[in-house]
């Protein structure tokens, strides 16, 4: 898979506090159509 010169996007995501992980943050690679071709969790708690 080559991601070199793709978009990418992070992405917040807050959930309840009985659904674990609570929050995470989430890198995003899109292909030329806009839709998400492959995604990395960076951090979560």
């Amino acid at each position: 898979m080559t991601i070199r010169g793709k978009k990418t996007g992070i992405t917040f995501s807050f959930r309840s506090k009985y659904q674990s992980p609570f929050f995470v943050i989430i890198k995003e690679y899109y292909d030329e159509n806009g839709e998400v071709e492959f995604a990395e969790v960076l951090f979560e708690i």
